[in-house]
């Protein structure tokens, strides 16, 4: 079986683009959005090298495969974590097959993309008899995702103004607010303080070989003491009136790490 994590760890190659993708990425320290930065690393106790991402991504993993990455304080080593995670994202692309002949995805505006129309599940019910909430907790599909353990940094509530219906959604890739679960549905409060998400790329492929184009999103969270690191979430579905799904054959339970 496919695993995500494992091809973003173990592939190793050159650092050129993906066909068909636009590589996109979080500057370190602004989070400004850039398609390459420069970075300076720590190499070893008294020596420091800036690199380019990612043009320099194969080096960047070289060096981190013979222990330069624990070099320096915790601040550097966060620095070297973010490169790395980066730069095995852009060799994992370039390894992946874009001749799908079937594509029902890139005309979707993930930019501004709804979340009913993604892959999740509400979380267990808090109301009604027991034998309803255990049926809300049964396990879901492995191409079903539980809401909140994908995004256990946002601030989802339940049972709250349950006549406002305001759809989640991206706004030019960004959402921030929190979320109201009533029942099997989940409508949103925006709210500039709230802890959110950014989508910072949008990369296709057939990610399984199934002839049929996926995505992957790479999702930033934003708010206070939340990861730095990206989200993937890889989706497909096989018609234009069909829900996006999770790929089959890759695994949900290393998406979200």
């Amino acid at each position: 079986m496919i695993k995500v994590l494992i091809f973003l760890i173990m592939l190793s190659g050159s650092s050129a683009q993906a066909d068909h993708n636009e590589l996109f990425f979080a500057k370190p320290f602004s989070g400004e959005k850039t398609h390459t930065y420069d970075v300076e690393l720590q190499l070893s106790k008294d020596e420091k090298k800036t690199f380019t991402v990612p043009n320099s991504c194969s080096m960047i993993i070289d060096l981190s495969t013979y222990g330069a990455a624990s070099w320096g304080n915790q601040l550097n080593r966060n620095l070297w974590s973010k490169v790395i995670n980066d730069c095995k994202y852009v060799i994992f692309l370039e390894h992946q097959n874009n001749l799908a002949e079937n594509d029902f995805i890139t005309d979707y505006d993930f930019y501004n993309a709804k979340l009913i129309d993604l892959p999740f599940s509400p979380d267990c019910g808090t109301g009604g008899n027991f034998i309803n909430r255990m049926m809300d907790c049964l396990p879901f599909s492995k191409n079903i995702l539980r809401l909140s353990a994908f995004f256990p940094f946002l601030d989802i509530r339940t049972g709250e103004d349950e006549n406002e219906e305001i759809p989640c959604s991206f706004v030019n890739g960004i959402f921030r607010g929190y979320l109201i679960q009533n029942k099997n549905r989940i409508i949103c409060k925006k709210d500039n303080k709230a802890p959110g998400l950014r989508l910072i790329s949008i990369d296709y492929g057939d990610f399984n070989d199934d002839n049929y184009r996926d995505v992957l999103l790479r999702i930033m969270p934003l708010g206070r003491g939340v990861s730095r690191l990206p989200l993937l979430l890889p989706l497909s579905r096989f018609s234009l009136d069909e829900p996006f799904t999770v790929p089959q054959h890759l695994t949900v339970d290393v998406l979200s790490q």
